[in-house]
């Protein structure tokens, strides 16, 4: 299937070619940020933002959709999904159509989705550790700032001063070494300071103080649980279930509320099983909220995943039916002694309506609203279910809800504050436990990939996510790049790979957050390894006959590398604290001089442009200044869409950071 599309997408190109009609091609590899993304919606993200950047009437465009095509290609074993955007000079702004002078725009949009890699692997507690040791690295930044003047350092200074008298003039020059030596100095530990505590306060001070009070709250409400548990007496009745089960299917249609009242679903006797049952159920809860992915205008076919693995088993469905089954008997029970208790109230005042027999289906109807409700919640459920699949854990837990929040109404029908107080308090407990479980889902699955990809252990685990997502980055940006120096690759895909080289000779990298970092490290990774490949002895695995082929296809690299767009970045900040950290190390290991692109200059942003978007009201975000070397990254300020705290996010919908993405992106033609 994937050869015979390829197939066919070259037939057309080479119909276009025939045609005459002139194309403009860019590719654009984006890096998403911390955390579990759903697939192909940050993919679906960028689309919009390119069509709302480039084009004169965007919502048509996406509308109509004809000029949006998905493909689909096999790399390494691995399916991605590229949207390839066709638009005509008639369809975008007057400035970017004046450029083109009559060319037609394709945009091969890709995203270098990495955050399988972390889910589920890394570990919250190590992450907690690593946050409060990263709080740390500011004391340390006061301890070790006189050991930040060594002569490497030193050496350091003066050739950012020599690149940047060479690129903007002895003044600039001057300027430029002045301030790559303000990092070393007071000011810069200050700095440091006030990005970490902004860091520090949102992220994990906040949290923290939320899960600590959830903690005391939980215990708050367990001890006032076991306190009215004691009152209810819930082993007595245990001797009696027997007499629950020996009602006849006679008695049970006669009054469909008589299994309410028997003995084997009192709700003394079911709290006694689920204050077991409840940890257990509960704890899985949170799990579900980070489960699953959506479906995108541009991608909905790309979705139909196998759902084995979270739809629930059918042993698992008739566990919630019977959840259910007890949440009504529960609620009938407590409807039927609350009508008791009012017909009595009725024929002792000698009310006149206690003798009409249309009171018997007024009671059917009050049995008939509680069981109305939970059908309700059962249809949502279900329609969901239908839709796109339901863990088991969010089923059950889902079915346990209906059964507290049953008992609960059962204790206030019928009168019975103690039982219908206990529950209550089980759910109140139930939910400040789901909260706790998922704030250490948050520090899982979201900070939980910045410790995993800053670690500097080569024996922890962490680390080897690290490893694994610099690898995937890599393998994505060979195929962005066109060039994949897999050993041994068959002559096929290195033909593929030479026709993507051809076709796509403009490269723009967008990364966001976490991803700002990957992107940056991956590059530069990649860059050395094409470098590196003069070094290596045997060259079969390339053409026969060539030489200095390393040289040659990084300065290519260099060329194609068109503009670089970081926005929401932590690179200043996860740079300056690594370095406050290991400042006073008196030799850097291997991962140490990995890490150390953080501060150098690589030579892949040689001809590269750099623009970095930011705003204060981000906590994540900052001005890059460590990270200049060769290629001084534009610092640029925009407002924001959304709130303050949950605007890092928003970019991508800013018009500011639009209208700025289309200006540079008319330099590039």
């Amino acid at each position: 299937m994937v050869r015979q599309k390829a197939a066919s997408d070259e037939s057309a190109g080479a119909e276009v070619q025939h045609s005459g009609e002139r194309i403009c091609e860019f590719v654009i590899a984006l890096f998403h940020g911390m955390g579990l993304q759903n697939r192909y919606a940050t993919l679906d993200e960028l689309v919009q933002f390119m069509i709302r950047s480039l084009c004169s009437e965007p919502d048509r465009i996406m509308q109509d959709g004809r000029q949006i095509r998905v493909s689909t290609h096999t790399h390494r074993e691995r399916r991605d999904r590229d949207v390839v955007l066709s638009l005509q000079p008639s369809q975008l702004h007057p400035d970017i159509a004046a450029r083109l002078g009559g060319r037609r725009l394709v945009i091969r949009c890709s995203e270098v989705y990495w955050a399988p890699i972390t889910s589920g692997r890394a570990k919250a507690w190590k992450t907690i550790l690593w946050l409060l040791g990263g709080l740390s690295s500011v004391v340390r930044a006061f301890v070790t700032m006189q050991r930040w003047q060594r002569p490497d350092k030193q050496d350091e200074q003066e050739a950012a001063r020599a690149r940047g008298r060479s690129r903007s003039g002895e003044q600039a020059g001057e300027d430029r070494g002045q301030a790559y030596g303000q990092m070393e100095s007071l000011a810069e530990v200050w700095r440091l300071i006030k990005l970490l505590t902004r860091l520090a306060v949102v992220i994990i001070v906040l949290p923290l103080i939320v899960m600590s009070l959830s903690v005391v709250v939980l215990g708050w409400l367990a001890g006032w649980a076991v306190h009215l548990a004691s009152r209810l007496p819930a082993i007595m009745e245990i001797n009696r279930w027997w007499e629950g089960l020996h009602a006849s299917v006679h008695d049970v249609v006669a009054n469909p509320w008589m299994l309410g009242d028997s003995p084997l679903l009192q709700q003394s006797t079911w709290l006694a099983l689920l204050a077991v049952l409840l940890p257990l159920l509960v704890h899985y809860v949170g799990t579900a909220v980070l489960v699953g992915s959506v479906s995108t205008p541009h991608s909905g076919n790309d979705t139909k995943r196998n759902d084995r693995h979270r739809r629930a088993r059918p042993a698992v469905f008739s566990c919630f039916l019977l959840l259910l089954a007890i949440a009504y008997w529960l609620v009938a029970g407590g409807c039927h002694q609350h009508w008791q208790v009012l017909t009595s109230q009725m024929q002792a005042s000698a009310d006149a309506l206690g003798q009409l027999p249309r009171l018997h289906a007024w009671a059917w109807l009050a049995l008939s609203l509680p069981l109305a409700s939970l059908l309700a919640l059962l249809a949502m459920m279900g329609l969901r279910i239908l839709r796109e699949g339901c863990s088991w854990q969010r089923l059950l837990g889902f079915g346990t809800g209906l059964v507290l929040i049953a008992m609960a109404l059962r204790g206030w029908l019928a009168g019975d504050s103690t039982g219908a107080a206990l529950a209550v308090l089980l759910i109140l407990a139930g939910t400040w436990l789901a909260l706790i479980h998922r704030g250490l889902l948050f520090f899982r699955e979201y900070l939980g990939d910045v410790a995993a990809f800053v670690s500097t252990n080569e024996n922890d685990d962490m680390f080897r996510l690290r490893r694994e997502i610099l690898q995937f980055s890599e393998e994505k940006l060979e195929q962005v790049l066109g060039r994949d120096l897999m050993p041994n690759q068959l002559p096929d895909r290195y033909e593929a790979s030479e026709d993507v080289r051809r076709r796509a000779p403009n490269v723009i990298v967008l990364s966001h957050s976490l991803g700002t970092v990957v992107a940056y490290q991956a590059l530069c990774r990649y860059f050395e390894r094409l470098q590196e490949l003069d070094r290596i002895e045997d060259l079969n695995t390339l053409r026969s006959g060539q030489r200095r082929v390393g040289m040659r296809l990084a300065g290519e690299m260099q060329s194609r590398l068109k503009l670089f767009v970081t926005f929401g970045s932590p690179l200043d900040t996860i740079g300056m604290a690594f370095n406050a950290l290991h400042s006073g190390k008196p030799v850097f290991d291997r991962v140490v001089s990995n890490a150390r692109y953080l501060h150098g200059s690589p030579g892949v942003f040689a001809h590269c442009r750099w623009v970095n978007w930011w705003h204060h009201g981000d906590v994540v975000s900052a001005k890059v200044l460590w990270h200049a070397g060769a290629c001084v990254p534009e610092n640029r300020k925009y407002p924001l869409p959304s709130p303050w705290v949950v605007n890092h996010s928003a970019y991508l919908l800013s018009k500011q950071v639009q209208e700025d993405f289309r200006r540079e992106f008319e330099r590039l033609l």
